[in-house]
């Protein structure tokens, strides 16, 4: 049996002219209208678990230390980038990388309360 986030997995399944005009493909049961809800749902799913990676706020960067500790890195990583590998764009990169920490960190930082 075929998922619909395998249609087009094998040639013939799913890949049908019928099925791209809205017919139910016969061997794998899913219309076009199933597979586009499904690759919806996927691509929402991957948006939320991106957002929740990229959080700063979380409870793990509460300590003072380890926010001190990777806007430093950034620091560095752009001085390096500047003196030794004279690369202005892996500088700036690192420079706006620490600028967004920064702000995140020590002026926007409101973390989930203790529980």
């Amino acid at each position: 049996d075929v998922r619909p986030s395998q249609f087009a997995a094998r040639e013939g399944d799913c890949a049908s002219p019928a099925l791209r005009e809205g017919v139910q493909c016969g061997k794998c049961r899913y219309s076009e209208r199933q597979i586009r809800q499904t690759e919806r749902s996927q691509m929402s799913m991957f948006r939320s678990q991106l957002k929740k990676s990229l959080n700063v706020q979380s409870e793990t960067l509460r300590p003072l230390w380890i926010r001190v500790v990777l806007v430093a890195i950034c620091a560095v990583w752009a001085v390096f980038e500047l003196l030794v590998a004279q690369s202005v764009l892996w500088a700036l990169l690192a420079v706006a990388i620490g600028a967004y920490l920064f702000h995140q960190f020590f002026i926007a930082f409101a973390p989930p309360p203790r529980r």
